[in-house]
């Protein structure tokens, strides 16, 4: 997004929240929503903000966050144990064909596995250690990554490539 087209957004939002810009300096708004929109593309952003106005019922103006909570790809989410019991009937074949089974599972799955050879390690597990533990410690870090996922899609890229850990994620190049 550009600045112009910050300011067309914030002028947007002006006029559903007519006080929103009453004692600011509408320069430096622009430039601080600007450096939050940056990556964006203003036709997303113009919608979050039409959809935020649609369902708000307090008559506040939205915050960068809330848009961008509705601007933000939400991923084609499975739940924890329906991953859970791909990679489980993965660990199954994990014996003999660990690399292929490894390869079919999702990228979120994959990482959190980390190797082919963990799939052949937990094929020989016990299965209710493999069920307890492993699943339970699994499911826990599904549930994490794909919040983490979802928090570093929201935040500027002039921003996200400075923090730590991010890379470990697989958001970053």
């Amino acid at each position: 997004m550009t600045l112009a087209e910050t300011g067309r957004l914030l002028g947007l939002i002006q006029v559903y929240y007519p006080k929103f810009s009453e004692g600011r300096d509408i320069n430096v708004t622009i430039n601080a929503w600007h450096l939050i929109f940056a990556d964006d593309e203003y036709r997303k952003a113009e919608k979050a903000v039409v959809a935020y106005v649609a369902t708000d019922t307090k008559g506040f103006p939205p915050m960068p966050g809330a848009l961008k909570e509705l601007m933000i790809q939400k991923p084609d989410s499975m739940s924890a144990m329906q991953a859970w019991h791909l990679v489980r009937k993965a660990a199954e074949n994990g014996w003999y064909s660990s690399e292929e089974e490894f390869r079919k599972l999702p990228p979120l799955c994959q990482r959190i596995v980390g190797a082919p050879g963990t799939l052949k390690d937990w094929a020989t597990m016990d299965l209710a250690q493999l069920e307890s533990v492993v699943g339970s410690n699994f499911q826990r870090s599904y549930k994490q990554m794909e919040k983490d996922e979802i928090y570093f899609a929201k935040l500027p890229s002039a921003v996200a490539e400075h923090l730590p850990g991010i890379e470990g994620i697989g958001l970053m190049p």
